[in-house]
């Protein structure tokens, strides 16, 4: 029915109305101004003339009787309400002026986490109508509007049902209006069964899937009616990961979340929207969502990367499910007498999950618990707990020692592994698999500090072991791709290759060639060739690698910031200066948001960021970003280590540039004889030192 003129310009009660804004099953919205004592912009519904007048004014003061008791910021209040002078019911409310919650994050451009929060809000004002008993029954996006100051907005309560106010039935007949939108109905809407709380939850699943996978959950574009129902009552809809390009950040737990609420069955569902509500908010945190079926570990997991410094914290899931899957294993093959590897495996879980949450709880809740702290509380436990464990007190040095190393507290970490290995040789005296891993992971550690004798020992004590156990190819490369890091590192570059050239072949043969342990030997045969002073040949194994961990990891990921830094190098050697400066300033940035302001690895890409800053002429520039590395690397690194002697004979080139020949000297002279004894006399980096030696007396136009 179009609107009139009449009905457009005519008033009811203290109303104007202005225009039409919409018509549905009971009638139209107008908006409306109130023109007594004050103006103010209202939605008015009012009743459609050819309605069943009993049914439909019988229904329409139950919308006033609940609205008038729903109080939520994301709720579109009632401000109203009345009978025309042709004895039509009328409700005034909030005007909401927004767009729809769907479209609403598709212009804004709102991320993953962002849609999360604010479907939390939409979740929060739907469970404050629960409590007042009412159920919504039409939650399309076309009901939720998002304000200019980006708040969610809950309309239409007309076809809302009071739980306590009898049943109430479906009608379904051609010809009468259906109290929902059937496309975004639950399956006991459709077909006519009793409507509770959970059907809400269901449809709330289907507009957090169209807000994350940009679609419908099911494909209702052809077939009528009954095409419809079955789809709904009886299709499983594609875990929304897959239907979109956002798919890596979906899979999992988002795809558990959202599937779980759109379950068929309403028992099968969340109980309530604040469980649904409160799953995402746990995913947001990185906590355990109920929604997965993960056991005990993947509990663990999520418990711990809820702190900060995600990519710590990763590693150290990873590393306790590995380990924790090797006791299970062995639990099947050996030592029945004693403690079972069960308990063992328990024993580790619940010392992490009674750590962080002792953690948390020692801080009353008024501020987040660092990483450091929960490390810290971590060592002084091991000196008392778990003394009849000696394997799971291996365990959980060798666990926490990894995650000190990753943070850049070395002297914490080493503590921990040599304690995690001692352990191991104590517990039992022939080879195992754990004591690999633990000497490997020693060695990785000996190797940041710089005791490069002490790590090769380390490594060819793993590769040994691990042969020895005969373990496949696969297993083997680990201690060997670190053994050649150490004959690359200190230039023994014609030893280093063919391990690499081995590794390359062995991780293609057995993951495929896209996967990200070959992009680790990419990335370690392309810096190779980097430091044989070949970037020709270093350029293309760098972005091959780059690409395999931008597609597997995303671009927020460390090892991505790895790559780009050493890619940046590359470039910088080849004089592609503009684009090496953008890699150095992205690795910078995702080095800086993962790991802290005081990581070595941040010093590390800022000392090559004011290196290249140096050959652009950005002196000034420079100066300021190596006075930033200096201060770390100075503070955490002791004076003969390589990469604090490389940061300091940067400084001497600066000190030169601007002339200052004096200063530079001790500089240059000292880090070059530093690097030397670490690197030895071929190396790329021993010659690089040298040269910006012979450029200071050059310039100082001394022999």
């Amino acid at each position: 029915m179009a609107e009139t003129r009449s009905e457009i310009t005519r008033r009811i009660g203290p109303y104007q109305l202005e225009r039409l804004l919409g018509r549905g099953g009971m009638g139209e919205v107008y908006l409306a101004v109130r023109t007594d004592d004050f103006e103010k912009r209202v939605a008015l519904k009012l009743i459609r003339r050819d309605a069943d007048c009993a049914k439909i004014d019988a229904r329409f003061r139950s919308e006033r009787q609940i609205l008038a008791r729903l109080e939520h910021p994301s709720i579109a209040r009632i401000l109203d309400g009345g009978t025309t002078a042709e004895g039509r019911p009328y409700l005034v409310m909030e005007y909401v002026e927004g767009e729809p919650l769907d479209r609403y994050c598709e212009t804004h451009g709102l991320s993953v986490r962002q849609r999360l929060e604010m479907f939390r809000q939409v979740c929060s004002a739907v469970a404050a109508a629960h409590r007042q008993l009412v159920v919504h029954r039409d939650l399309k996006p076309g009901n939720i509007l998002v304000t200019a100051d980006g708040v969610p907005k809950l309309l239409d309560f007309g076809i809302a049902k009071l739980l306590d106010s009898g049943p109430a039935s479906v009608v379904t007949e051609s010809g009468d209006a259906l109290p929902m939108t059937p496309s975004w109905a639950s399956p006991e809407q459709l077909i006519g069964d009793p409507i509770t709380t959970v059907s809400d939850v269901h449809v709330l699943g289907m507009v957090l899937y169209l807000l994350l996978a940009g679609r419908h959950p099911y494909r209702l574009e052809s077939g009528g009616w009954a095409e419809m129902v079955k789809r709904i009552c009886t299709a499983e809809p594609p875990p929304p990961s897959t239907v979109t390009d956002r798919g890596r950040e979906l899979a999992g737990d988002l795809d558990a979340i959202v599937l779980k609420a759109m379950r068929r069955e309403p028992e099968h569902r969340y109980g309530s929207v604040e469980q649904l509500s409160k799953d995402v908010h746990r995913h947001l945190g990185s906590l355990p969502v109920r929604a997965h079926r993960g056991g005990w570990a993947y509990r663990t997991g999520k418990l711990v990367r809820r702190h900060k410094l995600a990519l710590a914290l990763v590693l150290l899931i990873l590393g306790f499910s590995v380990t924790t899957t090797v006791l299970w294993w062995r639990a099947e093959r050996e030592r029945a007498a004693a403690v079972s590897e069960q308990r063992r495996a328990e024993s580790v879980s619940q010392f992490l999950e009674e750590l962080f949450q002792g953690a948390a709880a020692a801080t009353g809740g008024e501020r987040t618990v660092s990483v450091r702290e929960i490390l810290d509380r971590g060592r002084g436990r091991l000196a008392h707990d778990l003394g009849a464990l000696p394997e799971v007190r291996a365990e959980l040095a060798g666990t926490l020692g990894n995650v000190y190393t990753k943070l850049g507290l070395y002297e914490e970490g080493r503590e921990l592994l040599e304690e995690a290995v001692r352990s191991r040789r104590a517990h039992r005296d022939e080879d195992h698999v754990e004591l690999a891993v633990d000497v490997n992971n020693l060695g990785k550690l000996l190797y940041n500090i710089g005791d490069y004798a002490g790590a090769e020992r380390c490594f060819r004590e793993a590769l040994a072991m691990r042969r020895r156990l005969d373990q496949d190819d696969a297993e083997l490369a680990v201690p060997m791709a670190n053994l050649a890091s150490i004959f690359n590192y200190r230039g023994a570059y014609e030893e280093a290759e063919p391990l690499y050239r081995q590794l390359l072949a062995i991780r293609e043969e057995v993951f495929g060639p896209d996967d990200p342990r070959v992009a680790s030997i990419l990335y370690n045969l392309g810096t190779l060739h980097y430091l044989r002073c070949e970037p020709e040949e270093a350029e293309p194994l760098l972005r091959r690698a780059l690409a395999i961990r931008i597609r597997v990891s995303g671009e927020r990921n460390t090892r991505v910031a790895t790559v780009r830094n050493s890619l940046g190098r590359v470039l910088f050697a080849r004089g592609c200066l503009d684009e090496a400066r953008q890699l150095y300033e992205e690795a910078l940035a995702v080095r800086r948001e993962l790991l802290s302001e005081d990581h070595p690895h941040v010093a590390l890409t800022r000392r090559d960021l004011a290196e290249l800053l140096l050959a652009r002429g950005e002196t000034a520039a420079a100066g300021e970003v190596l006075a930033e590395a200096l201060t770390v690397l100075r503070a955490v690194k002791p004076a003969g280590d390589f990469s604090r002697a490389s940061t300091e004979s940067v400084y001497g080139a600066w000190l030169a540039a601007l002339g200052r020949y004096e200063e530079a000297e001790p500089y240059l002279v000292e880090s070059h004889r530093i690097i030397r004894e670490v690197k030895g006399e071929r190396s790329f980096y021993t010659r690089q030192a040298q040269r910006r030696i012979d450029d200071l007396y050059q310039a100082w136009d001394r022999p």
